[in-house]
């Protein structure tokens, strides 16, 4: 990243500046908290075994496709996909200061799981339950420098004239880009249906 900073400088101390479009977030307790009761326990749980490697639960038992562990991680291993932060990266001053390091200066953020939203077997109500609360999470997490990082809306795309409202809400909030998976349950696809939200699947529509 040195090479890159030393790059965008110029002769009077200004840089250009440098947003990245593909940052994510966890999904940490406080997500989970905001999940009706009754779904708490389908929201897949993140973690890190004793030695940095990744590990994805469900209701206690290990996901089955979940990733393997090859080799003990890297010193830089432990840097990324939250290995090393308890905060799943709702921390703003250590996220700040990473970027910082990086040289950049503004980020749109994805979810980390939540890229699988309405993409799996679970119901249509959990899925969209999921894709309000991580909505409210998400916005209240980075909403202290709303400047710096701008959280795509989660859209879940089981009940197009949900995801319509939700899409509309958010908006209407505040959301600047939102992001749904390329196709519904049943391999319909969302993209003429959800028009009014704007941009094309899993891509930002700002």
């Amino acid at each position: 990243m040195k090479a890159v900073n030393e790059a965008t400088v110029v002769d009077n101390g200004l840089h250009d500046v440098v947003i990245t479009a593909d940052a994510h977030v966890g999904e940490p307790e406080d997500l989970r908290r905001r999940l009706p009761e009754k779904f708490r326990d389908q929201l897949v749980e993140f973690g890190v075994d004793d030695v940095g490697n990744l590990k994805f639960s469900l209701k206690g038992k290990p996901l089955a496709d979940g990733p393997k562990a090859v080799n003990k991680p890297t010193a830089e291993d432990l840097t990324r996909e939250f290995r090393t932060d308890p905060s799943q990266g709702t921390d703003i001053d250590r996220r700040l200061h990473d970027m910082a390091i990086e040289g950049v200066d503004g980020q749109v953020i994805f979810p980390n799981i939540g890229l699988g939203c309405s993409m799996g077997s679970a119901s249509a109500d959990f899925y969209h339950a999921w894709s309000v609360a991580y909505n409210d999470f998400v916005w209240d997490a980075f909403a202290v420098d709303s400047a710096r990082f701008k959280p795509a809306a989660m859209l879940a795309v089981d009940d197009i004239a949900r995801t319509v409202a939700e899409a509309e809400r958010c908006l209407e909030r505040g959301f600047c880009t939102l992001f749904y998976p390329p196709s519904c349950p049943g391999n319909r696809t969302v993209s003429r249906s959800t028009s009014r939200c704007g941009g094309s699947p899993r891509k930002p529509a700002c």
